[in-house]
């Protein structure tokens, strides 16, 4: 039970009071503890309670004020090109005003090996691998800002509080050495005790533009708009060059994401093929469904597609090849045999008719 409390004390010097307040609940609920170890747990429940509340609202106070200060710097930047075009002279022989030039667009692929491009020019070189590291969190993770906090203890676990700060000060100042450009722009912003890519800017990710493809594939779907939706799907299979972050061995948080991600291409692969198998066209369906096994051999619903593909196009020798490879694959990588609508629809597809 004393180890109960140490875990406890250790929560909430990492300000993780709704996880701290969970075990005292515990301790108390158990009955194991009596005496004044009993009366701490009491008296620390509601203030831990109380102290994890007022953290969402920091948290969330934080995230509305960074919205607010990016939108502000916006409205500045407005502000301040519409003065200078009234400050302007204007004469009937002058030529027309320049129109401010429009900010150089970043590209981040985090599909596959990292590529980050900012205006055309490749960012090849890194100045510390813990920068490259934080810049992906952050490209991953642009909806909203993130806390300082959490990304301390993402990169920098088992360090003290004084020690992750200092390296996330330095990976960050790495990091904006590693972005700097003639144009001078504040790549990263950092405020209310969090960090985010600067909204005022073009950013193009791969990862958002993929997810954004998928949900309008989606919703073709829903509104019976099949040809919209294999557009879509065509769009994010193109952008998916291989697995979230492939070339980074370094860090962790991704590895769930990767996963997540991984299952969404091939559920979009194999739509794909079952659209354009709608469409009359076997063939391609076949290559889309060939590519969803490249990444995941043991899929049956995508081996019983490329069954009725080999059918479509009256090759049903590769039917009954097709139904063995799906054996082979299941038994080795699973230790299972195929699923009965499997080996049902082989024989139906290879029956003579």
């Amino acid at each position: 039970m004393q180890s109960l409390l140490d875990s406890t004390a250790e929560l909430i010097r990492l300000r993780r009071f709704g996880a701290a307040e969970a075990v005292l609940r515990e301790v108390i609920a158990s009955g194991l503890v009596r005496g004044r170890m009993l009366e701490t747990a009491r008296a620390l429940c509601p203030l831990c309670e109380a102290a994890a509340e007022q953290r969402r609202l920091a948290e969330a106070l934080a995230d509305a004020a960074s919205r607010h200060q990016a939108a502000e710097e916006r409205l500045h930047a407005q502000i301040e090109h519409a003065l200078a075009d009234r400050r302007a002279p204007v004469e009937p022989s002058a030529a027309p005003i320049p129109t401010p030039a429009i900010a150089c667009t970043i590209e981040v692929c985090l599909l596959g090996p990292l590529v980050v491009g900012i205006g055309g020019r490749p960012v090849n070189r890194w100045r510390s691998s813990k920068a490259r590291a934080v810049f992906q969190y952050l490209s991953f993770h642009r909806e909203k800002p993130v806390r300082r906090d959490v990304l301390m203890d993402v990169f920098w676990p088992g360090s003290t509080r004084d020690s992750a700060r200092n390296n996330l000060n330095v990976a960050f100042h790495n990091l904006r050495r590693t972005l700097q450009s003639a144009r001078d722009e504040r790549y990263v912003m950092y405020a209310d005790a969090c960090y985010l890519l600067n909204p005022a800017l073009l950013w193009r990710i791969d990862s958002e533009e993929f997810a954004a493809s998928i949900e309008n594939a989606h919703d073709h779907l829903r509104a019976d708009r099949p040809g919209e939706a294999v557009q879509d799907y065509q769009r994010a299979v193109a952008l998916y060059r291989g697995p979230l972050l492939e070339d980074d061995s370094t860090s962790e948080w991704h590895l769930y994401e990767r996963r997540n991600l991984e299952d969404v291409y091939v559920q979009a692969l194999e739509q794909l093929a079952e659209l354009r198998l709608r469409f009359d066209d076997p063939a391609r369906a076949e290559e889309a469904a060939r590519q969803a096994l490249g990444s995941d051999p043991c899929r049956e619903s995508v081996h019983r597609l490329l069954m009725r593909c080999y059918a479509h196009q009256r090759q049903h020798h590769l039917v009954s090849r097709q139904l063995q490879i799906c054996v082979t694959n299941l038994r080795n990588e699973l230790g299972t045999a195929p699923a009965p609508e499997t080996v049902h629809l082989c024989d139906a597809l290879t029956r003579p008719s």
